[in-house]
């Protein structure tokens, strides 16, 4: 029996994406220097980092842990500002929740992420 695999969508890698978030596997934050909007999404295997990755367009990085146990999907920037907006679509809640709207308050645009990362950086100039 041979069966086909198909694609993820978008909306179901925000739905996993937002259950592992809400489980604590993973963190979404500002901090660092310069300040900007970073998430990473932790997997147990390469090959789930990966599909995360390739359905949401290919957006961010995929790397092993530094422990050695696990992998992560993550971005930083725009991107995580787009990521986000999938994310709470896709049911990210609690206190991940509050800080995802939190960014897109102070990075987006009104809630929505910018056009580009140049462009936010040239309007907070």
């Amino acid at each position: 029996m041979i069966s086909e695999t198909t694609n993820m969508t978008i909306e179901e890698a925000a739905e996993i994406g937002a259950l592992l978030l809400n489980g604590a596997a993973g963190r979404i934050s500002d901090d660092g220097d310069p300040k900007r909007p970073w998430l990473f999404i932790t997997t147990s295997t390469r090959e789930d980092a990966e599909d995360l990755y390739e359905a949401f367009g290919c957006r961010g990085f995929v790397t092993e842990k530094k422990n050695g146990r696990g992998w992560r999907f993550g971005t930083w920037g725009n991107d995580a500002l787009v990521m986000l907006t999938y994310l709470l679509r896709g049911g990210l809640k609690g206190l991940r929740g509050v800080v995802a709207y939190r960014l897109l308050d102070k990075y987006g645009n009104d809630g929505e992420p910018w056009g580009s990362e140049i462009e936010r950086l040239r309007a907070r100039a």
